[in-house]
């Protein structure tokens, strides 16, 4: 009850808003979209024909597998992502990550709940989101996967174990790099909390992220927990990149 009612007076406090154009949302509305912006949030919404493994628009014609799933040993069991990381979605993204917009995270985690349970019927044990190196951190000031997978555990009823991956190494940023230059740049930075192995083990495993384009990010996040003795693992995030 007490909880219900903070919540409710920091929604009057900081209103959410819509991810798309950032306009306030009417308070108590259960999505994070604003009614305004919902045909370009389901034009966008990745829904169809899709690769059964990383959930990428794919010809039915051309088999069940996307290119890169094809010829790529996945780590990861399957996973899906709310939208195409093209227009305004892709200036949403980059609204919430670099323009101070953590309060995204809430109206953002709202869709993505949405999208999950209309589409996903994996049996999920906890959540995890992709972890961001403490430089990042000081830089942005909040972790943006962090917030959305507290949201989403609310919203789906799941619990998240918060830092069971680390970023043992600062990377270069994923961006403009190819398939081969991602996954050489991911190679062993990411780790499990060994503090956190008992919570992972044996579990079905939700990773949360923003942003999947060769899948690189996911299936190191997916073979430090499988190392840890994790059972399969998923992922879900706000958008997929229509490269491979």
């Amino acid at each position: 009850m007490f909880k219900n009612f903070i919540e409710k007076l920091l929604e009057l406090v900081y209103p959410n808003r819509c991810v798309i154009c950032d306009e306030v949302l009417p308070y108590g509305f259960d999505r994070g979209v604003c009614p305004k912006c919902l045909p370009v949030s389901e034009a966008l919404c990745l829904l169809g024909s899709l690769c059964i493994k990383c959930g990428k628009h794919h010809p039915s014609t051309s088999g069940e597998l996307c290119y890169d799933c094809s010829r790529l040993e996945r780590k990861f069991e399957s996973g899906r992502g709310v939208w195409l990381y093209t227009g305004q979605v892709k200036d949403s993204i980059h609204r919430f990550k670099y323009r101070g917009k953590p309060d995204l995270a809430v109206s953002f985690a709202k869709e993505a709940a949405a999208y999950y349970k209309a589409t996903a019927g994996w049996e999920i044990d906890a959540i995890v989101p992709v972890p961001l190196h403490p430089g990042r951190l000081k830089e942005r000031g909040f972790d943006h996967c962090r917030l959305m997978a507290a949201e989403l555990g609310e919203l789906l009823e799941l619990p998240v174990i918060q830092d069971a991956l680390l970023r043992d190494k600062e990377t270069s940023p994923q961006h403009g790099l190819n398939n081969t230059e991602r996954r050489s740049n991911l190679k062993e930075a990411i780790i499990i909390n060994r503090h956190k192995r008992e919570q992972v083990a044996e579990s079905n495993i939700l990773v949360v992220d923003d942003i999947f384009t060769s899948g690189a990010t996911v299936d190191a996040c997916a073979r430090a927990l499988q190392k840890a003795g994790a059972d399969k693992v998923y992922f879900l995030v706000l958008a997929i990149g229509a490269g491979y």
